[in-house]
């Protein structure tokens, strides 16, 4: 790895962000390849953290929790009591959660491409058609993991730079 002394830093240099490459591959009439294309990390952090922010919350239920129980134990019951508890198994908030996390699995996916999508010779700038393009590319799941491992390996190496530099690290 290559050591830079800096002398100054220059506003719009963008010195910290780090790009890089997804390696995707990919099996066209029998013969595997291997799609190597560009990412970048600048303003991924921000996107997952509000992305985060709207990720569905498990609703909450009742449930008796007996006193000799595993739980009731745990937590120290001295009598059954009726606990307030998240009910991650909930149907609807189970569907939610797929749903958001497919968005935002693309949405990061978008968001670090440092190549323009194209569609009939014109640059896609929407997001919702940028996501289409590539659903009707073919994108697979497994594709889509080797993307999102792509950008947060970029992104801690990223994170591990600064936190270096700032002497947090």
């Amino acid at each position: 790895m290559d050591e830079i002394l800096v002398s100054e830093l220059i506003a719009d240099s963008r010195c910290f962000v780090s790009t890089g490459y997804a390696r995707i591959k990919t099996t066209q009439q029998g013969k595997e390849k291997i799609l190597k294309i560009p990412i970048k990390t600048a303003g991924i952090e921000d996107l997952v953290e509000a992305l985060s922010m709207e990720a569905p919350r498990p609703p909450v239920i009742t449930k008796l929790v007996e006193k000799d129980s595993e739980h009731g134990k745990m937590l120290g019951l001295e009598k059954d009591e009726n606990i307030q508890m998240f009910d991650y198994t909930d149907e609807n908030y189970v569907m939610a959660l797929d749903k958001h996390n497919r968005d935002f699995n693309y949405r990061v996916i978008v968001a670090s491409l440092d190549v323009d999508i194209k569609d009939n010779g014109h640059n896609l700038t929407d997001y919702n058609q940028k996501r289409d393009a590539l659903i009707r590319m073919g994108i697979t799941g497994h594709q889509i993991d080797a993307f999102i491992k792509a950008i947060g390996d970029l992104t801690r190496y990223n994170q591990e730079r600064t936190d270096f530099l700032s002497g947090n690290g």
